[in-house]
């Protein structure tokens, strides 16, 4: 359990939370020394999975995140030091397209400001949106991946998303029978079924929607 007191958090601003100051700066020399908040103690978190839950002061559950840790870049050899970074302050926070490994141009991590990979929601009606055309995935936390926005006018509806190079051949399934809510995103990071980087070029992401009603859009 971690308490913090005399401790206010600004909407969409970062804090540290640390029992060794010193290191992080050692580490990051760019922290913000306004945003550390040194912890006598802090539970140890595990590589390869674990749950992190926010509590308000009331005691109140604010969120949980259930990570794992093939929600890392699959082509990131070694995760150990590497930061997960949410990708949107609104994105679900246990949709493993919510998060990306932090990028290499920043040591893997950003503590105390913004993060490294962001994802740019796209608005617009009953549609769906990519938020660029050229991806570059190499890590270094620029154009990494994809995001692909949906927004429809009803719920219930189920989607699927595969991934064509430009001779028509399957390079992934994305996405399978998921019931989607009315407005959220996906992510493609430029891998294939196998995990591994698909070849410079052309693809093209297939979307099929089907609702309660029989009704199907492509």
């Amino acid at each position: 359990t971690l308490t913090t007191e005399n401790s206010v958090l600004a909407p969409r601003h970062y804090q540290i939370l640390t029992t060794d100051k010193a290191n992080i700066q050692m580490n990051y020399p760019k922290a913000p020394d306004s945003t550390f908040l040194v912890m006598s103690s802090l539970p140890g978190y595990n590589d390869s999975e674990g749950s992190v839950i926010l509590y308000n002061n009331l005691g109140q559950l604010m969120e949980r995140f259930d990570y794992k840790d093939d929600f890392h870049f699959p082509l990131i050899d070694d995760k150990n030091g590497v930061s997960l970074e949410r990708i949107n302050f609104t994105a679900p926070v246990n949709n493993q397209n919510s998060w990306q490994s932090a990028a290499s141009t920043v040591g893997y991590a950003t503590p105390g400001f913004i993060n490294s990979q962001q994802s740019g929601l796209a608005g617009g009606g009953d549609n769906v949106t990519l938020d660029t055309q050229v991806i570059t995935p190499n890590g270094d936390g620029d154009r990494d991946f994809v995001t692909i926005n949906f927004r429809f006018a009803q719920s219930g509806v189920t989607v699927n998303m595969t991934i064509f190079d430009k001779r028509g051949r399957q390079v992934k399934r994305l996405v399978q029978n998921d019931l989607a809510a009315t407005e959220g995103f996906y992510t493609w990071d430029g891998t294939n079924d196998s995990g591994q980087k698909v070849r410079m070029g052309y693809y093209i992401i297939f979307v099929e929607t089907f609702d309660l009603n029989g009704n199907k859009e492509r």
